[in-house]
């Protein structure tokens, strides 16, 4: 009851102050406002800006198309992308690894594994051909197509970056399992901090200082994507680094003594990891959030153009009763707020 109460003294106030303001106005005064309204309206439809995030999105294609201007499958155009995504990934790794201290430790250089390479620029190429097609999109439909497009672009390449996330953590899985090239550093850390830590219990089943360590992680590639998506919601809220516990297989083995122990182990999730997917969602996030501003301007000036042109159609040279400007944007105040204020109360009802 009190909403509704507020409600209508907001409406009855932006009306009635409109309703004011249009009889306030003289016959001369309104013949001069009226002019001036046309005058705005004028403007606004030979504005350039309704049309900037068109001319951006197609100005970005012909740079793209000047780029590369080899058919998409001849090897001079992967080779270019190949050399810009691993350039990316590097230059992420790097960044990640030196704001990451727990990285620092069990890695010796600020380079991630091979099949992280591999992982990202899969997904990168995915990302960029997504974002490519959008871009076509938004040049051919209205705004509010063109919003639509944006939004599903961003959301598309944030489902990108938690699967490639995942990918590059079951790539490095993989890799660390067969010893491949790269990996024996970080193997090693691992079995000397399982010796470390379970001397008594090594002691216990007969095994000395001689004894070889191999590590194993045993997690499915659902697992990681699992992983990865809470290791980004988890960043969202600032838990930056975050730990999270990995299944091992550690196998002992001296002489012809041989064992075999399953333990949880703790892997810090830090900027390491999670700075390299986003090589590609930060720029298609900046650029198309760039995009749909640009979009809501054109939106807000149309909007505008539409209501002068209604507020103008009645000359008041001819018939001054019918021109209410003041009435009209009193209307329109009046609607917006309390629209506003129904909402704050919905949110306040579900949200208490």
């Amino acid at each position: 009851m009190q909403t509704l109460t507020t409600v209508g003294i907001i409406f009855g106030f932006f009306v009635g102050l409109g309703a004011l303001t249009d009889r306030l106005l003289l016959k001369h005064q309104k013949n001069r406002l009226h002019q001036m309204m046309y005058n705005w309206w004028y403007r606004l439809d030979n504005t350039k800006m309704r049309q900037l995030y068109k001319l951006m999105a197609e100005y970005s294609l012909n740079v793209i198309q000047k780029g590369f201007p080899w058919k998409f499958w001849l090897w001079k155009t992967w080779g270019i992308l190949i050399l810009i995504s691993w350039t990316l990934t590097s230059t992420a790794s790097i960044l990640g690894y030196y704001l990451s201290s727990s990285t620092i430790a069990f890695s010796s250089i600020p380079l991630p594994i091979f099949t992280t390479y591999i992982a990202n620029f899969a997904f990168d190429f995915l990302a960029i051909y997504v974002t490519l097609h959008v871009l076509k999109i938004i040049i051919r439909v209205n705004p509010f197509r063109s919003l639509t497009a944006i939004t599903f672009d961003i959301f598309v390449s944030g489902i990108l970056v938690i699967l490639c996330g995942g990918f590059m953590d079951w790539g490095e899985q993989i890799t660390y399992n067969n010893q491949w090239w790269g990996s024996g550093y970080a193997n090693t850390y691992a079995g000397e901090h399982f010796k470390r830590h379970n001397e008594s219990v090594l002691e216990g089943d007969g095994f000395g200082e001689k004894a070889t360590i191999r590590v194993y992680r045993n997690e499915s590639i659902l697992d990681y994507l699992r992983m990865g998506f809470n290791d980004y919601k988890n960043a969202l809220k600032g838990n930056i680094p975050y730990k999270i516990p990995i299944w091992t297989v550690i196998e002992v083995k001296e002489g012809n003594r041989h064992k075999s122990y399953h333990v949880k182990m703790i892997v810090v999730s830090d900027w390491f990891s999670l700075i390299m997917p986003l090589t590609t969602f930060i720029p298609t996030f900046i650029y198309m959030a760039l995009l749909f501003v640009l979009i809501i301007g054109k939106i807000i000036i149309e909007i505008t153009m539409h209501l002068l042109e209604v507020m103008t159609e009645p000359n008041p040279a001819i018939d001054p009763k019918d021109f209410i400007p003041g009435t009209l944007i009193g209307l329109l105040c009046s609607v917006i707020a309390t629209s506003a204020k129904v909402i704050v109360e919905i949110i306040k009802v579900y949200t208490a």
